[in-house]
């Protein structure tokens, strides 16, 4: 069993701690390029209504 209170159980948790880090940085990365595409699509649509 690795603990935080070992060099070990440190490297451990950082490492799960920046794996999750990325993934979220990513889903927002994601996001945010959705939401731009949603933005440029509801402008072409008012330019053509």
């Amino acid at each position: 069993m690795v603990t935080h209170s070992t060099e070990e159980g440190r490297r451990a948790f950082a490492a799960l701690l920046i794996e999750k880090l990325n993934v979220l940085s990513a889903r927002r990365k994601r996001n945010d390029v959705m939401s731009q595409q949603l933005r440029a699509i509801e402008v072409s649509l008012k330019i053509f209504l």
